[in-house]
């Protein structure tokens, strides 16, 4: 059992019952007793109703006291609250708390009564005080206290009324008798009903109050109903996303303590959190095909029965929705459990209003009203979901319905509330807020406010993550401006509100999209499918202008390829654009191959553009860093040609052909140049020959590792090697492309001699030159392939610098993963000390490098240490890492300048003083020259 494995304990249990002797209640009492009281435990945790009821049946005949048979007592109330007989469950456990002189019944105390009651009882207390408190040692109650808890967890879904009563009684034993494992369950619920009575601020400090008081009460068998509820309030101060990870400690929590209802609950409870977040509906539906299991594996049938209920919503936006089929038993607690019945006609409702089916949302809201009284005592995030949707439902009901009054009242009550929550929680109800806002002052006719509260909703939903609401905003203002015959706005409100119901997984929520279309009779929007294409004649898709533009922005991108997916996607562009012009919502549509070919021909066709077969993408190339394969012919042309050997003597014969070049030409600049790749003694030749380099018009190249992180791992590249061997290999007469080449630059060579702007002897020399450069361009992106170009990067330091930016991130996305945000160094701030607990030592230490820039030796970096010390303010690896996580990360932008672990710990993790200074040789002294300006030939 303290591993958490209830199946295989029954298992040794039922064995230890087989060898008991027939007389055991006789002979063996009280072994006999823990036996079946155990083993009951663990069939209720198991689900195993019909063994439960076996072995508690043997109790309650043979227990020699009413206080040995409390414990299966419990057990069995706890069985008929988890299946269709809650109103019994409850009943039973009245009966048992009166017997041990506990007398719930009669009290009509209400909500607010009992709240401020227990308010004001506790302020006579401090939280130290509350914290400190003995624990309480009577085994009978204790009992009671758990027969206690286990009431208000029932009460709280079918007699709300009644529960805040049960959290009082609990708190009041606990502060007259002493702390029991059940005590904390009191300090929450009491929370929630505070925070639900309109004081967040109050029901969030005793919600975490309860939580403190988990580790004082010595066991925690309470932690999961403590979690869940806790994080429910949490929930409404802050980020919904952040504070979803606690249910997984509720249930890691409730499973150790053998409680399978509450870690159901938790479990259910984040996935509903999720959905509510904007969770991908993919992954929402196969999170509560597992909880549906489960809940049924464990016979919780009311949880079940919830999760059927949202799952099914979610599969009709897929678009895969079937209708449910309940069991006789899903019947039942249909009939007889309010808060599920409640929940089925929100989801029904809600279904409804999404897909604007006016209708069955009306006939299923109203029924939901009618049970608002009778639900869920203590406050779930649901409550302000539920006070959303049913205020946007409100709103539109009020501006077609003719009892607006009732309906706007129900509107501004939902509006007031998330305003008040907006006031806590910003991120997680401000843009709710907002498109309340924006409903009610449409249902005023107030169109300016209106248009603004829609964009500011937009907005807001965008900024803080709620991907389904802020296609739900766009989608309403789209009918706001349907309303308002602004048709381009309407179209472009509706355009985006499908891309994000696609982006959450929508699918049947964007098909329904294309259908729609305003028509009073019906209270709807529906128009024929076909009604965005519906026009005469065949028209070409791009004009010849629309071509020549989008080949224009394409050459902008130097060097990159483009193929069928981009004319593909030019193609849909162009048709999307021309019917949100016309005011008509396109849809996406195939593409044929011979309408791609064609458009392929009018895209080759350009001046500047070439028509290819193949082509390498810009990323596998050398141009990693210059983003251009054109870089990396000129790359190696000038490494090939132009390397700089220092000498001790200028050659005459080079000095004379340099002077006989005429100044005006521009090869006269371009004709000599030194490249220094680095080298200490290289560049110190450079910086003391700086005056006679400028006098003789030498260009002095420094490639620049800071900024483009490529030249240096081409050094180790394979990339020069493969080059050579086929420089060796090819000719330029080899095939039709190389000979037009080698044409070409024959051509340019003579004119230029006639210029008197080359001078070039005229036999083998000339002609191997003008068949090198004929197949350089094959032969080099042959060479500069994927693997020759990885090669270098690989053996290259710069690739020790690109695993220190993936082990930051990560890390980054470790944390982010904890708390349910994007993996971004900006969402580290919701971290808190417990998620970096969980990061290993190795991880805190490089956490800490990568981002503390207090630290400046390896050896500064404390060791892991515990939560508990972090929590106590001790310098751990864990704090530190927890007080940094806002600073920006220090390897953005640097060079591979950090140490690794096997480093000397006495050398500075980051060196900034050693850079040595390099003068740059220009035309004059004031015009430098940049080593892409060689591509120009510009003077």
């Amino acid at each position: 059992m303290e591993m958490s494995d209830f199946v295989l304990a029954y298992s040794y249990f039922d064995n230890g019952i087989s060898f008991l002797r027939k007389k055991h209640w006789e002979e063996h009492y009280r072994l006999s007793l823990e036996l079946f009281d155990l083993a009951a435990r663990c069939a209720l945790t198991n689900g195993d109703i019909v063994s439960l009821t076996l072995l508690s049946e043997q109790v309650i005949a043979y227990g020699r006291s009413y206080e040995d048979k409390l414990n299966v007592l419990y057990l069995v109330t706890c069985s008929l609250a988890f299946s269709s007989k809650l109103p019994e469950s409850i009943e039973k456990g009245l009966d048992i708390l009166a017997n041990l002189g506990i007398e719930l019944r009669g009290n009509e105390s209400s909500m607010e009564a009992c709240v401020q009651e227990t308010k004001d009882l506790l302020s006579t207390y401090t939280d130290d005080e509350i914290l400190n408190t003995r624990q309480m040692t009577d085994p009978t109650m204790i009992m009671a206290m758990k027969f206690l808890g286990k009431l208000g967890t029932g009460m709280t879904m079918i007699m709300p009324g009644s529960a805040p009563y049960v959290m009082q009684r609990i708190i009041q034993l606990s502060l007259s008798h002493g702390m029991s494992p059940v005590s904390p369950i009191g300090f929450v619920y009491y929370g929630s009903y505070t925070a639900k009575l309109g004081d967040i601020s109050e029901g969030y400090h005793h919600v975490k109050l309860a939580v403190s008081l988990l580790d004082k009460v010595g066991l925690r068998d309470s932690a999961g109903e403590v979690i869940a509820l806790c994080t429910q309030v949490k929930t409404y101060v802050e980020p919904l996303q952040a504070t979803l990870e606690y249910h997984h400690d509720g249930c890691a929590a409730a499973m150790a303590s053998g409680d399978s209802s509450q870690a159901l609950i938790n479990t259910l409870l984040n996935c509903i959190g999720s959905f509510f977040a904007g969770s991908n509906l993919q992954r929402m539906r196969d999170r509560f095909a597992d909880a549906i299991k489960l809940s049924a594996e464990r016979k919780q049938l009311n949880y079940m029965l919830q999760a059927q209920q949202v799952q099914h919503s979610v599969s009709i936006l897929i678009g895969a929705g079937k209708k449910l089929n309940y069991s006789s038993e899903g019947r039942n607690i249909l009939a007889s459990n309010s808060s599920v019945v409640r929940s089925f006609h929100y989801q029904t409702a809600y279904v409804s209003f999404i897909f604007r089916s006016y209708d069955d949302m009306v006939e299923n809201i109203e029924k939901y009203f009618a049970f608002q009284k009778t639900t869920w005592a203590c406050l779930f995030f649901a409550h302000a979901v539920h006070a959303f949707y049913t205020g946007l439902i409100s709103f539109w009901v009020a501006r077609k319905s003719s009892d607006r009054q009732q309906w706007h009242e129900r509107g501004e009550r939902s509006k007031l509330a998330l305003k008040k929550w907006a006031e806590s929680s910003r991120w997680t109800f401000e843009h709710k807020w907002y498109l309340l806002e924006a409903e009610e002052s449409y249902y005023y006719n107030d169109f300016e406010v209106a248009e603004l509260f829609y964009e500011k909703a937009i907005s807001s939903a965008k900024e803080h993550k709620f991907v389904h609401e802020e296609a739900l905003a766009c989608e309403l203002a789209g009918y706001f401006y349907v309303e308002r015959r602004d048709i381009k706005k309407a179209m472009e409100h509706f355009l985006r509100a499908h891309e994000k119901y696609h982006e959450w997984g929508a699918f049947g929520k964007c098909e329904s999209l294309f259908k729609f279309g305003y028509n009073k009779s019906k209270n709807g929007y529906i128009i024929p499918e076909d009604a965005a294409f519906d026009r005469p004649g065949r028209k070409p898709i791009m004009t010849p202008r629309e071509v020549t533009e989008k080949d224009n922005e394409w050459m902008k991108e130097h060097g990159k390829g483009f193929g069928s997916d981009d004319i593909v996607k030019a193609l849909i562009d162009a048709e999307k654009q021309k019917q949100l012009e016309k005011g008509i919502l396109p849809r996406e549509t195939d593409i044929s191959r011979t309408t791609v070919n064609n458009y392929r021909v009018q895209f080759a066709n350009h001046s500047g553009m070439t028509l290819t077969q193949k082509t390498l993408i810009k990323s596998t190339t050398r141009a990693t860093a210059e983003k251009s394969i054109r870089s990396t012919l000129s790359l190696l042309a000038v490494i090939g040609s132009a390397h700089f050997i220092p000498v001790d003597e200028e050659c005459p014969e080079i000095k004379s052909r340099r002077k006989s070049l005429p100044r005006r030409s521009p090869l006269a600049i371009h004709q000599w140049m030194s490249w220094c790749d680095g080298d200490l003694a290289q560049v110190a030749t450079i910086v003391a020959d700086v005056e006679r380099l400028t006098e003789n018009l030498v260009i002095a190249l420094k490639q620049n590792a800071a900024s483009s992180a490529a030249e240096q791992a081409t050094d180790l590249a394979k990339v020069f090697k493969t080059l050579k061997t086929l420089i060796a290999k090819y000719t330029g007469d080899d095939s039709p492309g190389t000979r037009m080449m080698k044409k070409k630059i024959a051509d340019a060579m003579k004119k230029l001699e006639a210029t008197g702007d080359l001078k070039m002897s005229k036999g083998n020399h000339k002609k191997a030159l003008i068949d090198f450069l004929s197949i350089l361009p094959l032969a080099a992106t042959k060479a500069a392939t994927v693997e020759n170009i990885e090669h270098g990067f690989i053996e290259n330091d710069n690739a020790k610098h690109q695993e220190q930016l993936d082990a930051n991130a990560a890390i980054v996305k470790k944390l982010c993963d904890i708390i349910s945000l994007d993996a971004d160094e900006s969402n580290l701030k919701y971290c808190r000390l417990e998620h970096f607990d969980k990061l290993s030592a190795s991880e805190l230490k490089s956490f800490i490098r990568y981002h503390d820039d207090t630290i400046r030796y390896v050896k500064d970096i404390p060791a892991k240490g515990s939560l508990a010390e972090a929590q106590r303010g001790l310098r751990k690896a864990i704090l530190v890492a927890y007080q940094c996580r806002e600073k920006p990360c220090l390897l953005e932008g640097l060079s591979h300048n950090l140490e690794t672990e096997e480093d000397d710990e006495e050398e500075e993790i980051i060196q900034l003083d050693d850079a040595i200074t390099v003068h740059t040789v220009g035309r004059d002294d004031n015009d430098a020259l940049t080593a892409s300006e060689l591509l120009n030939n510009e003077e």
